[in-house]
C-alpha cells in the first residue's frame, strides 16, 4: 500500500483528532505527523497509508496533550510535537 502526506492545520488536539478521523473515513490510516516549514508556514504534514477501498480503521484516532491521562481501552500509537493555534504542543496519539 502506498503512502501519502496532507497538511493538517488544527486549533487544538480534539481539531487534530477529528481532521485525522475524517481523512481516515476515506480509506486509510495515520502512520505519523512532523513539523515542517511548506507554503510560507510552519505546518502539520501527516502520513497516511492508503487502505483498500471501504477499508477503515478498527479504531478511532485519538490525540492528547502529553502528560494527560491516555483515554480508556487505548494504545499508544504515536508521540510527537504539532503545531496547534496555541503554538507547538507536545502530544501522544492513540487507538
Amino acid at each position: 500500500m502506498a503512502t501519502y502526506l496532507l497538511q493538517i492545520d488544527a486549533t487544538d488536539v480534539n481539531d487534530y483528532a477529528n481532521q485525522v478521523n475524517s481523512e481516515e473515513a476515506g480509506a486509510s490510516q495515520f502512520q505519523n505527523s512532523s513539523v515542517s516549514y511548506h507554503q510560507n508556514n510552519i505546518t502539520n504534514i501527516v502520513t497516511f497509508l492508503e487502505l483498500p477501498n471501504g477499508t477503515v480503521p478498527a479504531t478511532k484516532f485519538q490525540l492528547v496533550n502529553k502528560g494527560a491521562p491516555a483515554p480508556a481501552n487505548t494504545k499508544q500509537i504515536w508521540s510527537g510535537v504539532v503545531v496547534l493555534k496555541s503554538g507547538l504542543s507536545p502530544v501522544v496519539a492513540y487507538r
